[in-house]
């Protein structure tokens, strides 16, 4: 974009010196030239700043799905000991039910 500005422009300058109003002709490529570079530098920054934002959303769904692995983590490990609590007290009654039926 920058490159057809500067073509464009110089095309136009050798134009300032032809015409009588050389002098508008000038300032008007150089202000065409100058909002084009301008629009050209707002688009990238643009780019720019939604590249960040995709960066930014990603990390924080990145550690979202890491806090939601670890607390499943946390889960599986809390249901591993319910069940070898169960399997303790599964034991006992079955101990109890032996005692029971001796006496």
């Amino acid at each position: 974009m920058i490159g057809l500005n500067f073509i464009l422009s110089g095309a136009l300058l050798p134009m300032t010196y032809l015409t009588s109003k050389g002098c508008l002709l000038f300032f008007f490529s150089a202000t065409v030239l100058l909002l084009s570079g301008h629009a050209s530098i707002a688009a990238n920054t643009e780019q720019s700043l939604e590249s960040d934002e995709v960066q930014k959303q990603m990390e924080r769904a990145t550690a979202e799905r890491d806090q939601y692995k670890e607390d499943l983590e946390k889960k599986l490990q809390q249901l591993e000991e319910y069940e070898k609590q169960l399997e303790r007290l599964e034991s006992k009654v079955q101990q109890l039910e032996a005692v029971e039926k001796e006496h």
